[in-house]
């Protein structure tokens, strides 16, 4: 079953359920509420007569002897719809419209079968209520009201059939039947109506997730719905805009990584058949083919691994080791492995050492040294000749947390807004024509960014015109000074 048709099914037993609820509750309580005001109504009536009518005469006698109450009588019937019964204290029927016995006017009078809401019972002088009472398979409700004629107690009944009251079960069964029907079909036509605009955009998004997934990269997904669906989208966007860039970036440098590789290997073959087939003849003329050899081995060893430890930074398996280090130490070792480099480049290295030469950092050590070694050797590349190289460490409190903090800068070529933008991307070269004479791949300074968040720490780049500056923050934990 589609999503849509989930949605609409389960929008329309929700909604149904709630309408139908509703609809009885409010139903109800317009039948109880018609059917009470009226017999508010027929209560009323009942006093107007009794208080109104009874009580001006002397006597019950003289009432039964004027012909003018009785047509006063059959006037309170025709405004409430009732028959009128007199009993008197005895049970004695005055006036009989029922063929009632003494019985039937005892357990009216005497009757607990009161109707809830409608009994008051004031002094032993008063009393009033309504009753329910079946006479002759027939059911009425009975609004029975005390009162005093003279010196005679009397109980004014007034008798109205409950089917004039109450709706007929059959009839309201219709209604409820036509409500259910009423409530399901505008239930279903909103769920559907709601389940379109929801399952509509998520068959749009699984529609374009199709297309990514089939390599299909250029279409933009446009959902303006302000909740969670259009951040979802706006996601996928941003995936889909990544994935391509890095494809794109991939086949153009898997294509380049592949041309120099090949590229290697001819040289190396080229050299060894040289020697083999005697081209090479002298010792001089085979340790220069040899030196060849040896150097495009070097540049073979050192792509292969740095392919290597990116995909095992790629792929979160690589494994870091905690280990107590001195920063500084590190700093004089990188200084010396590159010193003949530097000289080689004319280039001069300043060293700034801001923290004591027995801090300690907990950390791993060859991931930072890669780091570092990376960095180092970037700005020897693309230093200018005859400048500085400036390597620094210090410590600072950001957010009341402790970094120590490793910099190095060169003067180099100035630095486009693009190319710093993408400068932490892999294979991420410059776009100037000055650096495609420089060796390299532009995977070192990816590879770094990526392992700076395994030592839990940040790499970024800051140029000014021809001074670039590549920072590491490292945060410090359990980092202590010792003196001596």
């Amino acid at each position: 079953m589609k999503i849509q048709d989930k949605l609409t099914n389960y929008i329309a037993i929700v909604l149904f359920l709630i309408i139908l609820m509703a609809s009885l509750i409010f139903t109800s309580l317009f039948v109880f509420n018609d059917r009470n005001s009226k017999l508010i109504d027929l209560t009323v009536q009942n006093t107007n007569f009794a208080e109104g009518l009874l009580t001006k005469y002397p006597s019950v006698d003289d009432a039964l002897r004027d012909p003018g109450f009785f047509i006063i009588v059959k006037g309170y019937e025709g405004i409430s719809g009732a028959r009128i019964t007199l009993i008197d204290k005895n049970f004695n029927i005055i006036l009989n419209p029922y063929d009632l016995t003494v019985v039937d006017a005892e357990k009216i009078i005497t009757s607990n079968s009161i109707l809830r809401g409608f009994s008051y019972i004031g002094n032993s002088n008063n009393l009033e209520k309504i009753v329910n009472f079946n006479l002759t398979n027939k059911k009425y409700y009975v609004s029975v009201y005390k009162c005093r004629v003279g010196s005679q107690d009397l109980y004014s009944a007034f008798f109205k059939e409950k089917n004039n009251l109450d709706i007929p079960p059959m009839r309201y069964l219709f209604a409820l039947s036509l409500l259910s029907l009423t409530a399901l079909l505008v239930s279903y036509f909103t769920g559907f109506l709601l389940s379109k605009n929801i399952s509509g955009n998520l068959i749009l998004l699984s529609k374009h997730v199709k297309k990514i997934s089939s390599g299909d990269y250029e279409e933009e997904i446009s959902i303006k719905t302000r909740d969670e669906i259009e951040d979802l989208a706006n996601n996928i966007n941003i995936m889909k805009n990544k994935i391509k860039e890095s494809q794109s970036s991939l086949k153009e440098y898997t294509s380049m990584i592949s041309h120099e590789i090949k590229n290697m290997l001819t040289v190396i073959q080229g050299y060894s058949e040289g020697i083999k087939s005697g081209i090479y003849r002298n010792n001089k003329e085979i340790g220069y083919a040899l030196e060849k050899i040896i150097n495009k081995s070097k540049d073979l060893e050192n792509l292969t691994n740095s392919l290597l430890l990116l995909s095992k930074v790629e792929n979160k398996i690589i494994e870091i080791e905690k280990d107590e280090i001195y920063p500084v130490i590190i700093i004089n070792e990188m200084i010396e492995i590159y010193g003949n480099q530097l000289a080689i480049s004319k280039l001069r290295m300043i060293k700034k050492i801001a923290t004591k030469e027995d801090f300690k950092l907990k950390s791993d050590k060859y991931l930072l040294q890669t780091i570092l070694s990376n960095l180092i050797n970037n700005a020897i590349k693309y230093s200018l000749p005859d400048s500085n190289i400036e390597i620094s460490l210090s410590s600072e409190i950001r957010g009341g947390v402790e970094y120590l903090v490793f910099s190095v800068s060169n003067e180099g070529l100035e630095i486009s807004k693009e190319d710093k933008e993408k400068i932490f991307k892999m294979f991420c070269r410059g776009d100037k024509a000055e650096f495609y004479n420089i060796e390299g791949y532009g995977l070192g300074l990816a590879i770094s960014h990526k392992i700076a968040h395994y030592l839990n720490a940040r790499l970024d780049f800051r140029s000014e015109g021809k001074l670039n500056t590549f920072i590491l923050r490292i945060q410090v934990k359990g980092a202590r000074n010792k003196s001596g």
